[in-house]
């Protein structure tokens, strides 16, 4: 009895069950996957490859700058680009916090080098200007550099009024910077004596000796003529003619030792007349500094020569690619960096294989490029011409036996690109009757693609008992 009412509540139960879940339902659980094109879980992204340098990373995360993974699907100055990516938050050592390498000029001075090493930096104000505290070449200013600051006031200490990169005391500049004055007790340019002081009863007054001009060269001068001109070998102050004296010698012929073609008397090396008072030129090897861009006679360089190619033009400019000039050796210069318009970063002319990708130009406008793997093969998805090869572009790509360029797939060029043919699985509109895509000639379907009836020859199987292919 017990037994009989176990069964009972089996089938029962069975019965329920079988009224309540109707159709079987299969549910099945995929699990959640980086790289499978689905934001699953946890992740902020899912492109669906495995390459870590775009803007989705192989973890899926959203890149970013800082992340340790450097991008490497941008050009520079598209936004986001990252020349490199150290994943931490010092700012001071190879890679910046921007994500961009660490230069002299940046704005920030490296930690991360020892002086002496080709990368170090005593300082980094991110300026191009060698007048203040740091120089462009990220090198502390200081006095006897040869260049004069101009960022301090003269009672700041530090101030330069001169600086001609020596330690000459007898010349118009002073080896602690200042200019050489009548009374500092050392004999400057254009000074017959200088005793340090202002009494003018003693031998030296006003830096002039007390018997100058007698014609005889006594006891605490230099030299002594005897005439009232100026700009010859001795001066009115008994002072012997030196360049940087302030009065030009009109007295020598231009090939003559200590020829003057001008005599500023300033200490500045760098303006129109140089320290050895001569007219400053472009390849004196001496950067002008005392003239705007748009100046004649402006310089951005001064090398020396008058060379092409060397970084330095015939003209004083710097050649470099960018600065929107066609220098020497550059095919293009359009002013900025981009790699991706009709002049690269590297002022080559943007061409069809050199593996740069042009973004600056509309389907259908001369040299648009759809890819650019850098090669010249056919059949690796980009053509020689640039554009994307695929199946229904119309042009037969190598791997195709035809290329319609339509979607149409009964016509005599399947979708895929394969010419139509009789057993490929593919009805061809008005050439076939059939076609089962087997070789099976016993089915409804003839391996010759007719379909299959009585008198075909063939035996229909299921359906004809017999077939000869005659009608007797």
């Amino acid at each position: 009895m017990a037994r009989s009412l176990f069964w009972r509540h089996v089938l029962a139960c069975a019965f329920v069950l079988s009224l309540s879940c109707g159709d079987q339902v299969v549910v099945r659980e995929t699990q959640a996957a980086c790289g499978n094109s689905k934001v699953d879980g946890q992740e902020q992204c899912d492109d669906g490859n495995t390459e870590p340098g775009d803007g989705c990373t192989d973890g899926c995360r959203i890149a970013t700058c800082g992340d340790g993974i450097m991008r490497s699907d941008l050009a520079a100055g598209e936004e986001g680009y990252e020349a490199c990516d150290d994943g931490n938050d010092e700012d001071a050592d190879a890679c910046l916090n921007s994500c961009m390498v660490a230069i002299c000029g940046d704005g920030v001075a490296r930690l991360d080098a020892q002086e002496g090493a080709p990368n170090f930096e005593h300082c980094d104000d991110g300026n191009a200007s060698d007048l203040d505290a740091c120089l462009s070449s990220c090198v502390l200013a200081r006095c006897g550099d040869g260049l004069r600051r101009e960022d301090l006031s003269e009672d700041e200490l530090g101030f330069e009024a001169c600086d001609d990169g020596n330690e000459d005391d007898s010349d118009a500049c002073l080896s602690n910077c200042l200019l050489a004055a009548c009374g500092d007790g050392v004999v400057g340019p254009g000074e017959g004596c200088d005793d340090g002081n202002d009494d003018p009863t003693d031998g030296c007054n006003n830096c002039v000796p007390s018997t100058c001009g007698d014609g005889v060269v006594q006891a605490g001068e230099i030299c002594d003529d005897g005439n009232v001109e100026d700009n010859d070998s001795c001066l009115n102050t008994c002072a012997p003619a030196r360049c940087g004296d302030g009065v030009m010698r009109a007295d020598l012929a231009m090939d003559a030792p200590g020829y003057e073609a001008c005599d500023d008397g300033n200490a500045d090396p760098a303006d129109a007349c140089t320290a050895t008072c001569q007219a400053a030129r472009c390849g004196d090897r001496i950067l002008r500094r005392d003239l705007q861009p748009e100046e004649e006679g402006f310089e951005e360089c001064d090398d020396g020569n008058e060379a092409l190619g060397d970084g330095c033009s015939a003209r004083c400019q710097v050649e470099r690619c960018g600065n929107g000039r066609v220098d020497h050796g550059e095919a293009c210069d359009d002013g900025n960096q981009s790699d991706t318009d009709g002049c690269s970063g590297s002022c080559n002319v943007a061409r069809c294989g050199d593996g740069i990708r042009r973004n600056d130009l509309e389907p259908g406008q001369d040299g648009y490029e759809a890819c650019d793997d850098g090669n010249r093969d056919s059949g690796d998805g980009c053509s020689t011409r640039c554009e994307l090869e695929r199946c229904g572009d119309g042009q037969v790509d190598e791997g195709e036996q035809c290329d319609d360029g339509n979607r149409v797939e009964t016509d005599a060029c399947t979708n895929g690109c394969q010419t139509a043919r009789c057993g490929d699985g593919i009805l061809w509109a008005q050439a076939e009757q059939c076609d089962d895509g087997n070789a099976e000639p016993t089915d409804a379907c003839l391996n010759d693609c007719r379909l299959a009836r009585c008198g075909d020859g063939e035996v229909w199987a299921g359906r004809e008992t017999c077939d000869d292919g005659n009608r007797v």
